[in-house]
């Protein structure tokens, strides 16, 4: 059986002669997503488990790696923004931890 061929619809060019992929539009539209709702998190009181913030953060300094790798680059911009927020949730977690600590009982 003959593979199923389709129409190549992924690919334009940009103004500058480079090739953009309609995956790193989504891709980056996802991310950034993800980062307008993390704000309210950033700016809360409550915030998530530290183990859940840390490996999210590594997780997704991986894929801005691999999208690095692959020339997707508003994917790679889009995902490391995404990172920094986690990461910046697990700074937040960290210092409340050390400030209850401090704290006398």
């Amino acid at each position: 059986m003959r593979p199923l061929r389709l129409r190549n619809i992924q690919t334009r060019y940009c103004y500058d002669g480079s090739v953009h992929h309609i995956q790193d539009t989504i891709l980056s539209a996802g991310s950034l997503i993800f980062v307008i709702a993390l704000i309210p998190t950033i700016l809360g009181k409550d915030k998530p488990a530290f183990s859940t913030s840390i490996v999210t953060a590594t997780v997704l300094m991986v894929f801005v790696g691999v999208y690095a790798s692959l020339s997707l680059w508003f994917s790679a911009t889009a995902t490391a923004i995404t990172a920094i927020c986690w990461l910046t949730l697990t700074l937040q977690i960290l210092v409340a931890r050390k400030n209850d600590a401090s704290k006398p009982n």
